[in-house]
């Protein structure tokens, strides 16, 4: 084989493991909607202006064709406050949204009429608990207010994990929790895109810090966790049982 063959197919081989690795590690959300005015009819050209009131960062996106809109990396959780603006329409506020980790999809947003005023309306049937969806499969959301409701008297991450449905803790192997019946080496637990797994298989949790007793991460700098079985979306792999997503606290502008 020639030099130059040798490198290509060094390079190719480089890229099968980088691409192979970047599975399961979604550490921000993604949100898509569509705006409409009072006869149904979808509005393109509106402003909108993303507030993400904990540290008071803001994003902005413009609709485009039948008034869809989408935005990616978002920080996971909330509150976030929402301002449409577009000529020929009055401004309508949408006040405590939170987002989940992966895509999060809002119902239709009407915009009102300038010449039929209407009064600000407020969203607030997005779910926080189970999410089950074309585009994740099987999907369970647990965040921040949830996680602060769940009692843990082990300090364990599977103390959480146990309130996921299809979910089965393994008697006489401490921390082991298994999903949809699968064994729970199966599994694919990741801290802000880092995998956190027990590569060597020596403890029965099948996460670092598992044989010392130790959650891989502190529960209190946890954002939200979200757990997904069999999952349709082709970014998220490496695993047959539960790839289980963490993302940690990004802090704001107020003391705590």
């Amino acid at each position: 084989m020639s030099f130059s063959l040798k490198i290509s197919a060094f390079f190719a081989i480089l890229l099968t493991v980088v691409s192979f690795q970047s599975y399961a590690q979604i550490t921000s959300s993604q949100l898509t909607g569509r705006v409409i005015n009072a006869r149904g009819e979808s509005i393109m050209g509106v402003g909108i202006r993303i507030h993400y009131l904990p540290d008071q960062s803001s994003y902005t996106v413009i609709t485009r064709q039948k008034g869809l809109f989408n935005m990616e990396n978002l920080p996971a959780g909330g509150p976030y406050e929402f301002a449409l603006t577009c000529v020929g329409y009055d401004t309508l506020r949408i006040h405590e949204i939170y987002l989940s980790l992966g895509n999060n999809t809002l119902p239709d947003w009407i915009l009102p009429d300038t010449i039929n005023r209407l009064s600000d309306v407020t969203v607030r049937s997005f779910s926080k608990a189970k999410q089950t969806g074309i585009l994740g499969g099987n999907r369970s959301v647990l965040d921040e207010t949830f996680l602060h409701q769940l009692p843990a008297p082990g300090l364990q991450l599977s103390d959480y994990l146990r309130a996921v449905p299809n979910t089965r803790l393994r008697k006489g192997e401490e921390g082991a929790i298994g999903f949809g019946g699968q064994n729970n080496r199966y599994n694919s637990f990741y801290v802000d895109g880092a995998v956190q797994n027990d590569v060597f298989g020596l403890s029965a949790s099948g996460t670092n810090g598992g044989q010392a007793g130790i959650s891989p991460v502190s529960l209190e700098s946890i954002e939200q966790i979200q757990v997904t079985l069999s999952p349709i979306d082709v970014s998220i792999g490496n695993f047959t049982g539960a790839g289980i997503q963490a993302v940690t606290k990004s802090g704001g502008n107020q003391w705590k």
